[in-house]
C-alpha cells in the first residue's frame, strides 16, 4: 500500500530546507553554504533585513516579481521558522483534506502572493 503524499509535508520540507540552505552558516557554524550561495537571502527576500525605504523595494520595484513567492523561503530566525512550520503542520492537513491538494495549493500560494503584494 502506497502512503498518501501530503502537500503540507512537502511545503514544510521545502521551506525548512531553504532556510537551512540560506542560513546554514549561522545554524551549523560552517562557511560552506555561504561560499556556494553568498546572496541567498538577498536574492529571495522582499526586503533584505525587513527594511523599508520610501516605498522602494529592491527587487520587486525593478521587475523581480518572483520575490513575491520566494519570500516564503526566508525567515528571520529559527523561532520564526519553527512557529510558521508548526502552524502549517497544525492547519495544513485539515485544509488539504477539505479543499484537496490543488485548491489547497491555490489557497497557499494565493495567500502568499496577496500578503507579499500588500506589504509592497
Amino acid at each position: 500500500m502506497q502512503a498518501k503524499r501530503s502537500l503540507t509535508n512537502s511545503l514544510i520540507a521545502v521551506i525548512t530546507g531553504a532556510f537551512l540552505l540560506g542560513n546554514g552558516l549561522n545554524v551549523f557554524g560552517t562557511q560552506y553554504i555561504a561560499a556556494i550561495f553568498p546572496r541567498f537571502t538577498e536574492d529571495f527576500a522582499l526586503l533584505y533585513g525587513g527594511q523599508f525605504s520610501n516605498g522602494y523595494f529592491p527587487g520587486v520595484s525593478t521587475g523581480e516579481y518572483w520575490r513575491l513567492i520566494t519570500v516564503a523561503l526566508t525567515h528571520a530566525g529559527i523561532l520564526h521558522l519553527a512557529s510558521n512550520m508548526f502552524c502549517l503542520w497544525s492547519f495544513g492537513p485539515t485544509l488539504e483534506n477539505y479543499f484537496g491538494k490543488a485548491r489547497f495549493a491555490i489557497l497557499f500560494f494565493g495567500s502568499l502572493i496577496a500578503a507579499s503584494a500588500a506589504s509592497v
